[in-house]
């Protein structure tokens, strides 16, 4: 008669379990060390990605559907963004110390704040020549360390990148002219010629000169001002050096 009994509740029991399934939620805690070191691939045809070390202490959710939840920020302290661009630039880039990925829903859709830059070399008369005279173009054609920038916002599976330019600030200083046109490169009406010097820079070694006012329209400036990758905005500068340099 007990193990009746016995046999019996270990029935309901294991019906009382799996009623109960569909409504099994899973929550656990994860934590990231600061030495860990993480990996996110932000371009899968070029290769380009993020190299990471930073900490972190994350909230994952797993729900009867099978959809994962994240939540929680993480604070980048060191790390590199490598870009390939066909085989004509291969660069790292060093993340900015406070970059940050923030969670709140499904691990693709973490909020990007990534800055990475690259120190490139190169004298200043492309960026300059046109607003100075003759006499003082000697002044520029020394060397400076320009820093080159990777903005990365938007979210891990939608990235929206974009890029800066800037001198240290000893340099800025001591060329304020330089530090007048980097300034005016910021403004949103000047990002395809922001786009071209950074392609430049990257892809050639140097500065272009500078495009005529018929050369930017606003299409031009739509199209480059914002992507969802650094190939795509290198491959936009490519086409439109190659259209107005190279004729057939």
């Amino acid at each position: 008669m007990l193990d009746s009994v016995a046999h019996k509740q270990s029935i309901t029991l294991y019906d009382s379990l799996i009623a109960g399934l569909p409504n099994f939620n899973l929550n656990s805690s994860v934590e990231i060390e600061k030495n860990a070191v993480i990996r996110i691939v932000l371009d899968e045809e070029s290769g380009d990605y993020l190299e990471t070390s930073g900490e972190a202490a994350l909230e994952l959710g797993y729900d009867r559907t099978g959809n994962l939840k994240l939540a929680g920020n993480y604070t980048v302290s060191k790390g590199i963004y490598s870009l390939s661009f066909y085989n004509l630039v291969k660069k790292n880039f060093t993340l900015v110390n406070g970059s940050s990925i923030n969670w709140n829903g499904s691990p693709k859709n973490g909020d990007l704040s990534i800055k990475a830059v690259h120190t490139v070399e190169s004298n200043s008369i492309g960026l300059i020549g046109d607003e100075i005279g003759e006499n003082e173009k000697s002044v520029y054609e020394r060397a400076l360390d320009y820093e080159v920038g990777i903005n990365i916002n938007g979210t891990i599976e939608k990235p929206i990148v974009s890029f800066s330019l800037d001198l240290p600030q000893k340099e800025k200083a001591n060329y304020p002219v330089l530090a007048n046109k980097l300034d005016r490169l910021r403004q949103p009406e000047y990002t395809a010629e922001l786009n071209k010097q950074v392609f430049g820079l990257l892809v050639l070694g140097g500065f272009l000169p500078e495009s005529s006012s018929a050369d930017i329209n606003s299409s031009t400036i739509a199209a480059t001002a914002l992507s969802n990758s650094v190939n795509s905005l290198l491959a936009s500068q490519l086409n439109r050096f190659a259209s107005q340099y190279i004729k057939m």
